[in-house]
């Protein structure tokens, strides 16, 4: 499970490359493959 609380858990911000992020930034969140 993902502590809410920690500071070590960063949002959407700080996702690695392989990531994509516009699957969020676009709205659509159903992963492309």
């Amino acid at each position: 499970m993902i502590d809410w609380d920690s500071h070590e858990f960063h949002p959407v911000v700080h996702l690695p490359d392989e990531y994509e992020v516009r699957d969020f930034t676009s709205g659509d969140d159903s992963p492309s493959k």
